[in-house]
Formats: structure tokens, C-alpha cells, sequence
């Protein structure tokens, strides 16, 4: 332990443990991020990335309706549509 307002520790044998410590918590962290990989996420063509978001935008809608409780716009009914076509695939 160090001394309170001091960088100096209270045995003579600590520096060296504390050292080791943190070379030992460092190869750790090493080993749990060279074994944790993050998968790169897909990459979307125009086409399906334009789709991607209709249905979200879909879904979002819908959930917006859902929340709020109020009636849909007939002429709002084909944005659902996208999220309709994709839940039946």
C-alpha cells in the first residue's frame, strides 16, 4: 500500500508486486481482447440498403401508430407495406 499523500509504499517489497500486478492485469486484458473478436458488420448493396430502411421507416410507423393510439391516414397505409411484406417472408 502507498503512504497517504505520497508515492512512496509502506514496504520496501511492494513497487515489485504492484509492478507484477499490473504486467499481469495487461496480458490479461491482451488475452480477453485477442479472443473476443468483433464480427465487421455486413456490407449492403444500394439496393438492399434502400430496402433496409423502408422497413424500418415500416416499423417505425407502425410502432408509432401502436404508441400513440391514434387512426391511420388511408393514404399512409403503404408505408406498412414494407413491413407487412417482409414479416410474411
Amino acid at each position: 500500500m502507498r503512504r497517504p499523500d505520497s508515492d512512496e509504499f509502506d514496504y520496501p517489497g511492494c513497487p515489485s508486486a504492484y509492478q507484477e500486478f499490473v504486467k499481469a492485469v495487461i496480458a490479461y486484458r491482451k488475452k480477453l481482447n485477442s479472443t473476443t473478436s468483433v464480427p465487421k458488420p455486413l456490407k449492403l448493396n444500394q439496393e438492399m440498403e434502400k430496402k433496409r430502411k423502408l422497413i424500418i421507416r415500416s416499423f417505425s410507423f407502425a410502432k408509432n401508430l401502436y404508441s400513440t393510439g391514434s387512426e391511420m391516414h388511408p393514404s399512409k397505409e403503404s408505408e406498412l407495406q414494407a413491413g407487412a411484406e417482409f414479416l410474411e417472408v
